[in-house]
């Protein structure tokens, strides 16, 4: 009499291989979708202050007004609060306080999903003037990602063009995480 070895998994033990497997996924995924939202959000603060600080320089440099927007096609500024479509940088050659063909542009940055960025009431655009100063008062920039408003936060420019990082206000949380 002949035995025979059977080589394999049974269906219990293939049901509790999948039962870890997904046990895993779900732990990892919400970690990992925190760690994504956590990334675009640095990403989009990082490429803002660059903007910032680009259109400054060039303000000081060129000796003329520079204006920072919001944009939807990369050419013209939007007349919205909302950044996270793009956002252009341009010096005022025409000094005409608009970006228009006349302009040389300075950079252009296209739209980033699933990262709201506004600014505060009253501020469309940021002009720095050739002093590098932010024409008109202090501006909130508020950033709110797929983390929620507990992990909302701003970067306030003062009108010097100096930025600090802080906690938005409960208005600005509203606005930015639709809440």
């Amino acid at each position: 009499m002949t035995r025979s070895t059977h080589h394999g998994f049974t269906l219990i033990e293939l049901m509790i291989a999948v039962a870890i497997v997904a046990v895993l996924i779900g732990i990892a995924l919400p970690s990992y979708a925190a760690a994504r939202a956590a990334s675009q959000t640095q990403q989009l603060k990082t490429a803002l202050i660059t903007a910032i600080n680009d259109a400054r320089t060039a303000a000081v440099v060129h000796g003329t007004d520079t204006i920072l927007c919001p944009s939807l096609n990369g050419e013209t500024c939007a007349d919205s609060f909302e950044w996270q479509h793009g956002f252009i940088a341009a010096v005022d050659a025409n000094h005409n306080e608009r970006i228009d063909d006349a302009d040389r542009r300075l950079l252009y940055r296209p739209e980033v999903k699933d990262v709201r960025l506004l600014t505060s009431g009253g501020r469309k655009r940021i002009q720095f003037q050739p002093s590098g100063s932010n024409a008109g008062s202090n501006a909130t920039f508020t950033f709110c990602d797929a983390r929620g408003p507990t992990r909302a936060v701003a970067l306030v420019m003062n009108n010097r063009g100096d930025l600090r990082e802080t906690r938005p206000s409960a208005t600005a949380i509203a606005a930015a995480c639709r809440i």
